[in-house]
């Protein structure tokens, strides 16, 4: 097998430079594309951040729903009074609606 000299796998001076290419789009490249790659993910982090934000306020109202319930339960409501009065067809609607669980883990209401 033939060895390769090693000067053909060491770098180019630092300093070196394409003869091709112009200075100034050097220099663009220099500064623009770090530039470009830093406010790429400055945005992305800002709307990862706005799109979280958002998403968990999406939970809100549930949240209060159940607490609501809790609350009227463990002062002693009875069951049907905690639930809402009117009756909702889940296969077509997007209402919100409670089921009621005992300690064991089974429904007793909904």
């Amino acid at each position: 097998m033939r060895q390769i000299p090693s000067a053909y796998w060491a770098l180019a001076p630092f300093n070196a430079r394409l003869p091709s290419v112009h200075p100034i789009v050097v220099r663009a490249a220099t500064l623009w594309v770090p530039l470009a790659v830093a406010v790429t993910g400055l945005t992305a982090v800002v709307y990862g951040a706005v799109q979280q934000d958002l998403r968990q306020g999406a939970n809100d109202p549930q949240i209060q729903m159940a607490e609501d319930a809790a609350a009227r339960l463990n002062a002693g409501a009875a069951l049907n009074s905690v639930l809402p009065s009117d009756q909702i067809e889940l296969a077509g609607s997007l209402k919100s609606y409670v089921l009621l669980f005992d300690a064991s883990g089974h429904l007793v209401a909904s």
